[in-house]
């Protein structure tokens, strides 16, 4: 099978399974709840249709009891049962959409309206789901102690899903590919896909460190509430739509349900619900200076690392060492081998550095918290 698009009205072209094409096009003739349900519950790709089907029902309850009945939504078990079924939905597509074209260019939504999605995006949104997956649960205050005793899970997901031995297991897709290459979008629309394009790189950069890492660093230090607990819950249900929610728009926008733009805005309709929280997180943000800066750091980092020079990874080693030398081999003693290692690192490898960071430290963390600096200094 192969996807060909015409501008202003997608269509699919297929080259086996013909039988199924009438069914297709009977869709359009019907109302809109008799096509609402033959769009899950065709024939074609029945499995995948059903679990997406299932995903936003779980996705949508959720908001509906996180905006009116949190303590319910705490409760609830589509709490871990939603991003299972996302992660499943994910591996499910890239074992569906095989025939898809495998290009550099993503070819979502929201950075053109010509050309089918990449398989490369659809297989790197595994990646994603897994990463939200594991958020979920690091913030379940019923699973969080066992992923406490699974350290080397704990770190890994925490600290070095972004090295490049873990990374590059999963296409990367590049939105310096995405700018540079006219084949995604139309003339008419050319100028409108930049700009949208740029908006999702740098919401990226932002939502990959603050979102991401800051939040996690939080949990890992201990440093959540019930209220930072539901700041994250808000910031994770908005990220879910920027995965899992985001694959269905681009299906909408490719069956010719919703246009080019509209499947764009569509795309971004989270980001009001993320900016809200984003001005909840600068809250979180401001009594937290220390990991804060350290994560204003990574993304100055973020954009100077290349394949060749890999500086932001070192960077995620060294935190891994010092903060799990802190959590490991100061809060919750006992963990002596580990806390001995993170220390024997940091010592041989920065000898050259230790007397000026431990000369620096107070001055530059005046805000931080004294535990935190303390086993820096400790460390080095």
């Amino acid at each position: 099978m192969a996807f060909f698009h015409s501008e202003g009205n997608p269509q699919l072209k297929e080259t086996d399974d013909s039988d199924e094409r009438p069914d297709e096009l009977v869709v359009h003739e019907h109302s809109i709840p008799v096509k609402f349900l033959m769009f899950f519950f065709q024939k074609r790709f029945r499995v995948h249709r059903v679990g997406g089907f299932l995903y936003l029902g779980q996705y949508f309850w959720l908001i509906y009891l996180y905006v009116t009945d949190y303590p319910a939504f705490l409760k609830s078990p589509f709490m871990w049962s939603m991003p299972l079924t996302g992660w499943i939905q994910s591996v499910s597509a890239s074992l569906t959409f095989t025939f898809l074209p495998k290009k550099k260019e993503a070819g979502y939504t929201a950075m053109g309206d010509v050309g089918a999605i990449s398989y490369n995006y659809v297989l790197e949104n595994t990646f994603f789901s897994l990463l939200l997956l594991f958020a979920w649960l690091y913030f379940n205050d019923n699973l969080f102690p066992t992923i406490r005793k699974l350290w080397p899970v704990e770190l890994v997901f925490v600290f070095l899903m972004y090295l490049p031995i873990i990374r590059f297991q999963w296409p990367v897709s590049s939105f310096r590919d995405s700018l540079s290459s006219a084949k995604g979008m139309s003339p008419a629309n050319k100028r409108f896909f930049v700009w949208s394009t740029l908006v999702v790189k740098y919401f990226y950069v932002f939502a990959k460190h603050f979102i991401g890492f800051f939040v996690n660093y939080m949990r890992f230090l201990g440093r959540v509430g019930p209220e930072e607990q539901r700041l994250a819950y808000g910031l994770l249900l908005g990220a879910c739509w920027g995965t899992t929610v985001a694959l269905f728009i681009h299906t909408l926008k490719f069956k010719g349900y919703i246009g080019a733009r509209a499947g764009a805005v569509a795309y971004e309709a989270s980001f009001p619900w993320m900016s809200y929280y984003f001005f909840k997180l600068a809250m979180c943000i401001k009594d937290n200076a220390d990991m804060a800066i350290v994560c204003c750091i990574a993304v100055v980092l973020n954009f100077q690392t290349t394949r060749k020079r890999p500086i932001w990874h070192v960077y995620q080693v060294v935190l891994c060492a010092v903060l799990a030398y802190h959590v490991y081999g100061v809060e919750e003693k006992g963990w002596a081998p580990l806390s001995d290692l993170a220390k024997d690192f940091a010592a041989t490898s920065f000898p050259s550095i230790s007397h000026h960071v431990n000369g620096t430290l107070d001055s530059v963390f005046t805000a931080a918290r004294p535990p935190i600096v303390d086993s820096f200094k400790s460390a080095l």
